[in-house]
């Protein structure tokens, strides 16, 4: 059992070193094999039972954290340059059928699907849902398979313009430009979002009480927002979420068996319209 904290430390700087060079390389060469290789090796570091019993021993050390805030700053660049490379590709390929796009989501988003299927049950979201998708990325996993197994409406957001680019280009590509729209605009420039029935907050993106501040001034008493998040030892692979946060949420949590990231699902105590400042329900709780 890895019961040392400095080789544990030395065990973080190493995945960070590599998958900064492994994504340089990428760069350069245009070989993203060997960062995706990484970074599910990472993942798989992150599920190990062995390592989250040695995050919880010494959560709360500054070098832990710093660490863990420096492996998840280049992961995440890491799989902004991989989605964006993946989704140029997708587009290359030919938009007939259910290949190369199922094919591609079978073989890489098996964990994802399962975690997508609980929030579709969870959530109540239909057919008439209207729902936006904050940091969606280059590739946008969560609002292909919402519009395909829902037929939601869907605006996907995100703050990089070229991921924006890249996603719309893919949307068009698959033949649901009628469903999903994309956008980096800031959100309150956004009309269509007050009349949003569900949100989603990818699990890196950073500011996750700022978000939700902002949409609590901007979405309707009814609306849902799934949160997706990861503490402890997943926060290295996903932002925290921080229970301490100001609005009128009822918190009920979305219970994944081995998948990389938690969420929740939030909504209004009573309904409440914008406006209203409560604090969060803590019975519920966030695992």
């Amino acid at each position: 059992m890895q019961s040392n904290k400095h080789l544990f430390l030395a065990e973080l700087r190493a995945l960070s070193s590599e998958l900064e060079e492994l994504r340089q390389e990428a760069d350069r060469c245009g070989n993203f094999d060997p960062l995706e290789k990484k970074l599910g090796s990472v993942r798989q570091f992150v599920m190990n039972a062995e390592n989250a019993s040695c995050w919880r021993r010494w959560e709360g050390d500054l070098e832990l954290l710093h660490e863990a805030t420096m492996l998840r700053d280049v992961l995440d660049r890491a799989l902004c340059d991989l989605e964006k490379n993946h989704s140029r590709h997708l587009c290359q390929r030919p938009a007939e059928g259910t290949l190369p796009l199922e094919a591609y989501l079978d073989a890489t988003y098996t964990e994802f699907r399962r975690s997508f299927r609980a929030e579709l049950a969870a959530s109540g979201i239909g057919p008439k849902s209207r729902i936006v998708f904050i940091g969606a990325g280059a590739l946008p996993v969560t609002a292909l398979l919402f519009a395909r197994e829902s037929e939601a409406e869907l605006l996907c957001h995100d703050i990089d313009p070229e991921a924006t680019r890249l996603a719309e280009k893919l949307v068009m590509h698959q033949g649901l430009a009628e469903r999903i729209r994309c956008s980096c605009r800031p959100l309150e420039s956004i009309p269509w979002v007050r009349q949003a029935s569900h949100f989603i907050i990818a699990s890196l993106v950073k500011e996750k009480a700022a978000v939700l501040r902002q949409l609590g001034s901007q979405m309707h008493g009814q609306a849902k927002i799934i949160l997706r998040y990861g503490n402890g030892i997943k926060s290295l692979c996903n932002y925290p979420f921080d229970k301490e946060f100001s609005g009128s949420w009822h918190v009920t949590p979305l219970i994944y068996t081995g998948a990389v990231y938690d969420a929740v699902l939030l909504e209004r105590h009573d309904g409440s319209e914008p406006g209203v400042v409560a604090a969060v329900d803590q019975k519920q709780g966030v695992p």
